[in-house]
């Protein structure tokens, strides 16, 4: 592996600079920290702020997705909106199930680290039944990349309680022979539930940018509301958990 992806540095010398490079919390307004499209919440009432339930500061933001309904999403801005070869990045965020949320088994996205062009991305965050998965690569659309979709991490989802997640991704692109070049890593609710693993963080010529909402499967026809808080992105783990 490249690079490994590590909770703590092993050394002064080696250690990166610990930075925030951008917050999505919600704090400052929603389109000030993201963008929005009308394609992403065609037929939704568009992502709220509301001041309940939050997992830290005074705002989170309330997505619902109504019957026939596919998206509420929502797109980070500057810097999270372009990830290219040799990037380390940390993710950290948290998400609420309400008590009455009502799984499913076809499939939800909560994040997306999508790839520019169409096609499903090299890696996503998802709900589908009552589990979420760290996952990807189903690809599709207008990539070179072939279609190999992998599971790198599942676990049961807790209703009625903010969880809070922090992702760890270095992104590189492989190639068709070599198309594992990337790692990623999973904290939840501060415990490392996924060692350093290979995985396509990246498709072949393509950058990604960060997506977050809900986004299902259109024949799923009950009324979701989730809810995100704490969103930010920095060069390590400690950056983001502070």
């Amino acid at each position: 592996m490249q690079q490994r992806i590590s909770g703590a540095a092993r050394s002064r010398r080696a250690a990166p600079t610990s930075r925030v490079l951008w917050k999505g919390d919600f704090e400052r307004g929603l389109l000030t920290q993201y963008d929005d499209a009308p394609w992403n919440f065609v037929g939704a009432p568009g992502a709220a702020l509301v001041t309940s339930p939050v997992a830290q500061g005074t705002y989170a933001a309330k997505f619902v997705v109504p019957p026939g309904v596919p998206r509420n999403e929502l797109i980070a801005r500057s810097p999270a909106d372009s990830f290219v070869n040799g990037q380390t990045r940390f993710f950290a965020w948290s998400v609420y199930l309400p008590s009455d949320f009502a799984f499913d088994w076809r499939w939800r996205l909560i994040a997306q680290w999508k790839n520019d062009g169409t096609g499903s991305p090299p890696l996503e965050f998802s709900l589908e039944g009552r589990r979420w998965r760290l996952e990807g690569g189903w690809n599709g659309g207008d990539n070179a990349d072939i279609s190999d979709h992998r599971v790198a991490w599942a676990a049961r989802a807790v209703r009625g309680r903010w969880t809070r997640f922090v992702a760890g991704i270095r992104f590189q692109a492989g190639t068709q022979s070599e198309p594992y070049q990337g790692c990623i890593a999973l904290w939840r609710d501060g415990v490392r539930v996924l060692r350093n693993t290979r995985f396509k963080t990246l498709y072949i010529d393509r950058a990604s940018y960060l997506k977050v909402g809900l986004y299902r499967d259109a024949g799923i026809g009950t009324t979701d509301t989730i809810y995100h808080d704490g969103w930010r992105m920095g060069t390590t783990y400690r950056s983001v958990v502070r």
